[in-house]
Parts: structure tokens; C-alpha cells; sequence
């Protein structure tokens, strides 16, 4: 979706999909130039991992599936083609967690006996790679060590979080203006704005743009129903709270890229990440001062809803949950 909207408006950017180890080349250039610039989209990580386990559960193959087998070129279209897989992760989905994100967020919690092998199984599903591993070369102190003056100067946040009593999503409110940041950082803000303009009409209207964006969008939300999977499940209150704490570091990271504020009061239980590189905090220094604030509040909105379970010194998760 982010790529199809710049290059709507005539910015290229390379993409790093779907795991940090596919990125090895686009962190050297940021570690040491040339790339100064690093986009990257932020979603709650306990919603993120919800998605990711339908994604999963759906566009894989199943025993006696009737869909076009494929190695590769499965997102757009699930309905007529599913993932070969020769691994076990969707006998894992289907039949360790039995098609329930919720069984393996409550076997990730602590006291759980099955805590040891659910980790070990979280880590085989792809597109669930935690926040702090995508940006571990921030974090790490042995790699940020290797970033120079010539590296990364710019971390540009995109949250998609909902927003209203709608709970509508504005992620591609984000988009456009970033758009217009990108554009005017380069070329000045009357170019910026031209370029805009001369976007052509049949696009200008967002027809084309939906299809894109349709075609690129691989929401599990979208497909999961029309793919022989179940029904989405409600996460508990306990597989929310042992899932939370599970990605713990990720919230930690989001605490950080909130910045200094000057006016936010500080999240009880959540403590930013330390020694983290300090481009980190202006995840959301970019754009006008309403972006600006309206990045900030999606990324404390993503915080404040999972606090109650992240505050450690509140006891287990079934204390907390029974209290």
C-alpha cells in the first residue's frame, strides 16, 4: 500500500518484505550510506500478530486443497491460489493451536507448560518477526556502533492505528501527507505541491489508486473467511496479557519513538528502551505539527491499550486478570 501510494506520486523507495534477513543490503546502506531514510509502518504488535496468524492460516496450502499450488505470487489473490509450504507451519496453525491465535497467545504466558514451545512456535510464523528484531540494528549497541555520519538520519513512523468513535483507520491519511513531506524535502514546497497537482485525472479521482491498493493489500481480514479457515477469534483477557508481555520490548521501542514530548504523561509500567539510537525519536518529526501530533497520539493509543498487562510489578497475567 505505501509503495503504491509514493510511487502514485512519483517517489521510489526499496522495500524490505517479509523478514529482517531479506534486508541485509538496505541496513548496510543505512548503516553507511547512501540510504539516509528509513520508512517503516508500525502497527499495535499484539493486533499485528492476530493478522498475521490468519494471514498464515489462510494463504497456506492445505491437504486436499482444491486452490492453484504455488511457490511464490500468492498474495493478491488467496482465493485461487495458496502457498506451498515445505515446512510444518500450517499443520502448526491448524492443528497444535487448532486455528486459534488465542490458544497460542495463552500458551505463551509465563506459568504456562507449553510456554518453551510456544516461543520456539511464534518464531516460525512468518510475518510475525517482532518490532525489535526489524530494527535491532537501532537497538543493538555492537550494531549501532557501525552507523556513521554518512548513515541514517531520518526514521520516519507510519502507525496504523484506529482513530474516532468510528474507529476509523487513517493510514493512508499518514500516506498522503508523507507524500507531501518526501516531495517537499526534496524539491521545496510550491514543487511539492505541483507535482501533486499533476498527478493525471483518472488518478486524481482515487479510482485507480483503490485498485492498487486493493491489489497490493494482503489483509487477513480480507481473505481469511473466503479461504476454508474459521472464524476470527477474540483474543482473552489472559492470551492478551501473555501475548503483550511476550512482545514486551516492541512496546518499549513504540515508548520510545513517541520522543520528548513535554506534555505527554508518562505510561505507568512502560519504560522506553534504553541505549536505543537516538534517530529513533523522531519517529514521529515529520511532516506539519498536526502529523506530528497525531503520530505521536496513534503510537501512545497502541501503548495505552495493552498497559494494564504490560506492568510487570502487577504480578502474573492471571493475577492481573483476576483482580
Amino acid at each position: 500500500t505505501v509503495n503504491g501510494v509514493l510511487q502514485n506520486n512519483n517517489i521510489g523507495i526499496e522495500k524490505c518484505h517479509p523478514h529482517p534477513g531479506s534486508c541485509n543490503k538496505n541496513i548496510k546502506n543505512l548503516q553507511k550510506g547512501p540510504a539516509t531514510t528509513l520508512i517503516i509502518n508500525i502497527r499495535d504488535p499484539v493486533d499485528r500478530f492476530v493478522s498475521a496468524f490468519w494471514w498464515r492460516l489462510a494463504v497456506l496450502c492445505s491437504p486436499g486443497d482444491k486452490r492453484e499450488h504455488k511457490i511464490n505470487n500468492v498474495a493478491n489473490n488467496p482465493f485461487d491460489k495458496c502457498k506451498m509450504s515445505s515446512g510444518t507451519e500450517k499443520q502448526m496453525l491448524s492443528e497444535t493451536y487448532r486455528s486459534d491465535p488465542n490458544v497460542l497467545a495463552e500458551a505463551l504466558c509465563m506459568d504456562s507448560p507449553l510456554h518453551k514451545n510456544a516461543t520456539e512456535d511464534y518464531s516460525e510464523i512468518e510475518h510475525t518477526t517482532p518490532l525489535s528484531e526489524w530494527l535491532q540494528f537501532l537497538i543493538k549497541p555492537e550494531m549501532i556502533d557501525k552507523i556513521t555520519d554518512d548513515g541514517i538520519q531520518n526514521f520516519i513512523a507510519l502507525p496504523l492505528e484506529k482513530q474516532g468513535d468510528n474507529g476509523d483507520i487513517i493510514f493512508e491519511q499518514h500516506i498522503q501527507h508523507l507524500s507531501f513531506h518526501l516531495l517537499q524535502s526534496r524539491y521545496g514546497q510550491e514543487k511539492a505541491k505541483d507535482i501533486i497537482k499533476q498527478k493525471p485525472q483518472d488518478q486524481d479521482d482515487g479510482t485507480k489508486g483503490k485498485e492498487i491498493r486493493i491489489q497490493q493489500e494482503h489483509s487477513s481480514v480480507r481473505f481469511h473467511n473466503l479461504t476454508n479457515s474459521t472464524l476470527p477469534s477474540v483474543l482473552s483477557p489472559l492470551g492478551e496479557c501473555c501475548l503483550a508481555r511476550h512482545l514486551q520490548e516492541d512496546y518499549r521501542l513504540i515508548q520510545a519513538m513517541i520522543g520528548d514530548t513535554g506534555n505527554e504523561r508518562k505510561i505507568e509500567g512502560v519504560e522506553p528502551l534504553v541505549g536505543a539510537h537516538p534517530v529513533i525519536r523522531k519517529a514521529c518529526l515529520w511532516g506539519n505539527k498536526e502529523q506530528q501530533k497525531l503520530c505521536q497520539s496513534d503510537l501512545r493509543s497502541m501503548i495505552l491499550r495493552r498497559a494494564q498487562y504490560l506492568d510487570r510489578s502487577l504480578g502474573t497475567c492471571s493475577k492481573v486478570i483476576n483482580n
